[in-house]
């Protein structure tokens, strides 16, 4: 199997994220994402299909997920990445 290997920058209940390692002439994103299955605590390797223009040579990606991971949601504006507390939604029983 071809496969490149990422290191996730962040995760939150939803999504994970990871840096584009390829110029702006390649791929428009400088962050990309996938579902998190709502597990922020478990450090893991996530297999994936990329929707980056840069990996079409790549049959599967792998994103590590660990204790470099910061337990955060992000925004994206423009060039510059803002990390962001996550909010925890309430449940009432």
């Amino acid at each position: 199997m071809n496969t490149k290997t990422y290191h996730a920058i962040a995760i939150d209940p939803i999504h994970f994220f990871y840096l584009c390692p390829y110029p702006k002439s390649v791929c428009k994103n400088i962050v990309h994402f996938h579902g998190s299955c709502g597990d922020i605590q478990k450090n893991r390797t996530e297999h994936r299909g990329s929707h980056c223009e840069g990996d079409k040579q790549y049959s599967d990606i792998e994103i590590n997920i660990d204790e470099n991971t910061l337990r955060k949601t992000i925004a994206v504006k423009g060039n510059s990445i803002l990390f962001k507390k996550y909010r925890t939604k309430k449940i009432s029983i």
